[in-house]
């Protein structure tokens, strides 16, 4: 008789076993092949044509999967009210709002992924329950939105460097169409890291037909388990901390001479001004991702090099840290709504009807004082056409683009 044992953390899944890198199987069944049941964890027997190929285990409620749901559904809610409103202004979009609308697609799927479901305990021993467990089990839907979460943040992070140090470049080089390249090439890096992690699976028969299955951890030994603690901390934590921490350096330094120069000076350039107070909010961003992830990532680090005990596994801290990484996913449009008004202004014109003029949120154009006012029509008789009613615009409301048509207006 055989019996495939599963350890008391895998019976009672929570956050580490939701890693599905801390367990080396997560079904919560003790089967046994020389009979025709399985034994539940609580004692209770039944038949292996009860369960079937396809059967699930108990879900509980408990306070871990509650915070989980509530955290996915704000992540769910205001990320795709950020989608909403930049998708709406995608005409007048900049590099700045491209990517932020980038973040906002990674961090909505990932509050989707992270919604808590019944698990299979069962599954059949074929093609399709291997893909189960390579898809369901391992996270993987989840992982590659996070680090795609991730890598757009360091890569709005290397943005803002770019327009604060190299204003001159900026437009050159960072086009709508490029910009637009690089978010379809961090997903395909954000795939690529994710793929090793689907063979560390596999589906094992515990019936005498061969029909009847589990998802079963690959045994991994100390040499493989450390690497792969070092391949999860490098990929998650130590380089996109590191670059960020970097790029916002200097471009605080730059920030810092820039100030100097300036200073006792009241004509700042609008676009400085601006451009300031979006590196303010991608800083808060940015830290607030450290704040939540990291503690995950070092504690997984740690308990995967034997520095942690595995008792810790059971304590209130280990839950509490695993709970903060969840609240990263929803945590982006909350700061969005506090921070900048621009964007509380762009949501609730998105539900009234009050005509607003449609323009970049995050890396606006230079405005005049009356924007929060609905736009206002004025009929400008042009020579030989008939009346044409147009926006109504100020001198100093455009720039340049603004001044050379109130110049030719005025040549008329």
């Amino acid at each position: 008789m055989e019996n495939l044992n599963v350890s008391d953390d895998a019976k009672t899944p929570g956050p580490g076993a939701s890693e599905g890198i801390l367990t080396q199987t997560t079904t919560i069944y003790d089967y046994q092949e020389s009979t025709e049941s399985s034994t539940l964890g609580n004692g209770m027997v039944i038949p292996h044509s009860e369960l079937g190929p396809w059967s699930t285990g108990p879900f509980i409620w408990s306070r871990y999967l509650i915070f989980q749901t509530i955290t996915a559904v704000i992540g769910i809610i205001g990320n795709g009210l950020v989608m909403l409103v930049l998708f709406q202004r995608r005409a007048k979009r900049r590099s700045t709002d491209t990517l932020v609308g980038g973040l906002a697609t990674a961090d909505f799927l990932t509050s989707i992924f992270i919604l808590p479901v019944p698990k299979a305990a069962t599954v059949p021993v074929n093609w399709l329950g291997e893909l189960y467990c390579m898809i369901q089990e391992t996270k993987i839907t989840k992982d590659i939105c996070v680090t795609a979460s991730i890598y757009l943040l360091v890569a709005i992070s290397f943005e803002r460097y770019i327009a604060i140090g190299h204003p001159i470049y900026f437009n050159r080089f960072l086009t709508r169409g490029r910009v637009a390249a690089s978010i379809v090439i961090i997903w395909f890096f954000a795939i690529l890291t994710s793929v090793p992690r689907i063979f560390t699976i596999t589906v094992r028969s515990v019936d005498n037909r061969g029909t009847l299955g589990v998802c079963f951890y690959k045994p991994v030994g100390r040499t493989n388990q450390i690497t792969l603690s070092l391949y999860l901390f490098c990929l998650r934590i130590f380089i996109p901390t590191v670059t960020m921490l970097v790029t916002q350096s200097l471009i605080a330094k730059h920030l810092y001479r820039q100030g100097r120069r300036f200073r006792g000076k009241k004509d700042t350039s609008f676009h400085d001004v601006a451009r300031r107070r979006v590196v303010k909010l991608m800083l808060i961003v940015i830290i607030t991702y450290i704040i939540c992830w990291g503690p995950s990532q070092v504690t997984v680090f740690l308990f995967l090099f034997g520095i942690l005990p595995p008792s810790f596994r059971q304590s209130p801290a280990w839950i509490i840290i695993f709970m903060l990484s969840f609240f990263n996913s929803c945590a982006n449009p909350i700061i969005y709504a506090i921070r900048f008004k621009e964007f509380r202004e762009a949501v609730w014109a998105l539900f009234s009807r009050q005509r607003r003029p449609l323009t970049a949120i995050f890396e606006q154009e230079k405005r005049n004082n009356n924007t929060d006012k609905p736009t206002r029509l004025t009929n400008v008789k042009t020579d030989g056409l008939n009346n044409t009613t147009i926006p109504a615009q100020s001198t100093n409301s455009a720039g340049i683009g603004g001044a050379r048509n109130n110049a030719n207006i005025r040549e008329q």
